[in-house]
This record gives structure tokens, C-alpha cells and sequence, in this order.
């Protein structure tokens, strides 16, 4: 699922890949981050019958920020611009076989609900 808002430094538009529950996150055993295991935290299978939650937004001491597989990076090397205001748009979309769906948000509306749902079965 790809994330896109538009940056509160530049205006430019960012774009990461959710963080799935079901993957891994992109640590070692020594619990430091890696940045080649964020991609490993992209793919998810989906399967029809079963109802996916995914993480996008979460409200912080700082405020709200986007969730994604670099968010590991405490260095914000990676992930430097993942600060959204209440009412930035997010939109979010998920594409693969027999899959494309697409659906725009505020951060504070992703924050307070807990994400999509995603239905595979439902989309078309």
C-alpha cells in the first residue's frame, strides 16, 4: 500500500510504502535498524475473506506522523519529513491481482479510526 501526502517543509509530495502488521519490522537481532529490511515490510498477501488493518497515522508527544517501515529509523535519516498536520490530505493506495483501490484521508481521520479496512473480497 503506498502512501502519499504532500511534505510540511517543501510542499512536495512524499510517497512510502505502509508498513504491513503481518511483516516483519526492518531490525536486526541486535534491534537496530536496517534499511535494506524496509522492503521486506511492503508486500503482504491478501486473502479473500479476511479483513487487513494497516497502520498509517498515529498521533505522538509531537503530533501525528506517518507510519511506514522506515519509521524504525530513530535517525530520520530515511524518514525525515514523517510530521503531518491535522487536516493533511494522505491518500492510500493498494494495487496487485484483481486489486486497485484507492481512498483519500486527513491524518486526524486515519489517526482516530485506526486506518482502512481492507476487504479484498468487497473491492473490485
Amino acid at each position: 500500500m503506498e502512501i502519499t501526502w504532500p511534505s510540511q517543509r517543501n510542499g512536495r509530495y512524499e510517497k512510502r510504502f505502509a508498513k504491513w502488521d503481518e511483516a516483519a519490522e526492518p531490525i536486526d537481532h541486535a534491534g537496530a535498524f536496517q534499511q535494506w529490511l524496509v522492503p521486506l515490510a511492503y508486500a503482504q498477501t491478501l486473502v479473500p475473506g479476511r479483513t487487513y488493518e494497516v497502520p498509517i497515522v498515529f498521533e505522538s508527544e509531537d503530533g501525528f506522523e506517518i507510519f511506514c517501515g522506515f519509521w524504525f529509523d530513530t535517525s530520520g535519516r530515511y524518514h525525515a519529513d514523517r510530521h503531518v498536520k491535522d487536516e493533511t490530505p494522505i491518500t492510500l493506495h493498494a494495487s496487485g491481482a484483481d486489486l486497485s483501490w484507492e481512498e483519500g484521508f486527513t491524518a486526524r481521520r486515519l489517526a482516530e479510526t485506526g486506518g482502512p479496512r481492507l476487504e479484498p473480497h468487497r473491492i473490485k
